[in-house]
């Protein structure tokens, strides 16, 4: 009895967590599984049983509905679970019953739902829904396989290069024979248009229903680092079926992205500089120094994990820096080594310093403009009165 009421406590916990969806509902299956995934056998029989949850705010009532493929193939316990409080847990099951007679082939699924429902007017409206899902895989008559996966690492150079191919039977016939050739196209800054090599698997043969494993390897000691595109090509009885897989070749090296280029005279400004891991392994104590004229700006350390891309930040103080292009070096130091790049930057006036600039000007003139009407009116002589002047001689 204990050890039951722990599994209906764990059960409902998990319900709360599933039922944030339905917000009203939520659904739990004994199995621990809520979705699963069998064969179609002729005759077969099998009970699926599941226990819900209310997560309502009040007394509720639930559906139970079967949807998607095959409903005709299962029983419920029960259709309507009725009056169901707030937290209370319910159980219910669904049995499933298969036919003699074989369905089309491929992957079916049927979904097992509980829908939040109330009664009115005769007929129930559902509002909330949250639903387990069975899938049924029906094998097919002919010779048919399914690449299940294509695991392709990521290595550094001169390492190698270990593929494997997944392969499952979805065919009631057994297969002769099946073989993989796998193309490489790359690196990725060249184009992934240009094929590198090709390599082959062993030939297996693959019995009815069953999974098997193709593997291959490749020596990368000519390659250069960067991002590869692998595409596998499965031949299986003059059939075939395709998959590819992008992988990274690495090398102990550090590549700058992207660094600030425009900056702001009379100001404090941050120094942004992007920078790429290109190795499969940590790489630790990455900093970089800016050289521009006499100054240097360093930044401060970083570790980088594998194809990281982060930045490395400095300050730049610019007080009386000219409005112009700066020529400087850009030194990035990881693990040891170095690298050092030519850059070029673009020193900006602050729009405000125009702004007090035009406001200078604007002042300025309107000084000197006024000052030139004072001095020529001051200049100019005034006329005498053309009747005094007569009367004086």
């Amino acid at each position: 009895m204990k050890d039951k009421s722990i599994l209906i406590l764990i059960l409902v916990m998990s319900l709360i967590i599933f039922s944030q969806e339905a917000y009203a509902v939520g659904l739990g299956s004994y199995s621990g599984e809520l979705n699963t995934q069998l064969d179609f056998i002729q005759g077969l029989k099998k009970t699926f049983s599941y226990i819900m949850v209310s997560s309502a705010q009040t007394v509720m009532d639930y559906e139970v509905i079967v949807e998607g493929a095959f409903p005709e193939y299962f029983t419920l316990s029960n259709n309507l679970i009725k009056n169901v409080w707030p937290g209370q847990t319910k159980s219910f099951s669904a049995t499933l019953q298969f036919p003699e007679q074989k369905p089309s082939a491929g992957l079916h699924e049927t979904r097992i739902c509980v829908a939040e429902a109330s009664s009115g007017g005769g007929s129930i409206s559902v509002r909330a829904k949250v639903c387990s899902i069975i899938g049924v895989r029906v094998l097919y008559s002919e010779k048919y396989l399914k690449i299940e996966s294509f695991d392709v690492p990521n290595i550094d150079v001169g390492d190698t290069l270990n593929l494997k191919i997944s392969v499952k039977s979805w065919t009631e016939a057994s297969i002769n024979n099946v073989r993989a050739v796998i193309d490489i196209f790359g690196p990725s800054e060249k184009g992934f248009s240009k094929k590198i090599t090709t390599v082959q698997t062993e030939e297996k043969p693959l019995a009815s229903n069953e999974a098997l494993t193709l593997s291959a390897s490749l020596d990368t000691r000519n390659f250069e680092s960067g991002e590869y595109n692998a595409v596998a090509t499965v031949y299986y009885d003059s059939k075939d079926a395709n998959m590819s897989s992008k992988f990274k070749i690495g090398i102990l090296a550090v590549k700058v992205v992207n660094y600030t280029k425009e900056f702001t005279r009379n100001k404090v400004n941050r120094f942004n500089i992007d920078v790429e891991s290109r190795w499969n392994s940590l790489i630790e104590n990455v900093y970089a120094d800016v050289r521009i004229e006499n100054e240097t700006l360093r930044t401060p350390s970083i570790t980088l994990q594998p194809w990281e891309i982060s930045a490395l930040s400095t300050y730049w103080e610019t007080t009386d820096k000219k409005a112009q292009y700066y020529d400087g070096k850009l030194i990035l130091y990881f693990a040891g080594n170095s690298t050092e790049q030519d850059i070029r930057v673009k020193m900006l006036v602050d729009p405000e310093e125009i702004k007090r600039l035009m406001v200078y000007v604007s002042i300025t003139t309107g000084i000197v403009i006024l000052i030139a009407i004072i001095v020529m009116l001051s200049l100019r002589k005034p006329k005498g009165n053309k009747y005094e002047k007569t009367k004086k001689k």
